[in-house]
């Protein structure tokens, strides 16, 4: 048994991946698009990133509501690395919290990126 988190995008789910496999050390399983077009929308796509595995699509611009009401954890990473993905995640996002030591990690951070994910990182566990 495993699970995964599935996300609707605005229509930018593959560069949504592209993204995150490209600066996060993920891995794009696949992308099955609609029809035979390379330019269709993407009906089911996914990409693990640390071991966490994110499957989603382009929800019908109809449908489409920005993400609300969870956050992605990166957990176990170094302090320099949460940093590094605080920043990459933050170029066209909102940061919420910079990465600093709370009670409970040496150095974590929160943030939304550019494709209105919530992310957390965590140099803990």
């Amino acid at each position: 048994m495993s699970g995964s988190v599935d996300i609707g995008f605005n229509g930018n789910c593959e560069e949504a991946f592209e993204f995150y496999a490209a600066n996060l050390n993920g891995k794009i399983g696949s992308i099955f698009r609609e029809g035979a077009s390379e330019n269709g929308k993407v009906v089911h796509g996914d990409v693990v990133i640390h071991g966490l595995t994110i499957t989603g699509g382009d929800a019908p611009i109809e449908h489409y509501k920005p993400p609300q009401g969870f956050c992605l954890l990166l957990s176990g990473l170094d302090e320099a690395t949460v940093k590094k993905y605080f920043e990459l995640l933050l170029k066209d996002g909102i940061s919420i919290m910079e990465p600093q030591k709370t009670f409970f990690s040496s150095c974590y951070a929160m943030v939304i990126d550019k494709f209105g994910v919530h992310w957390k990182l965590n140099s803990g566990t």
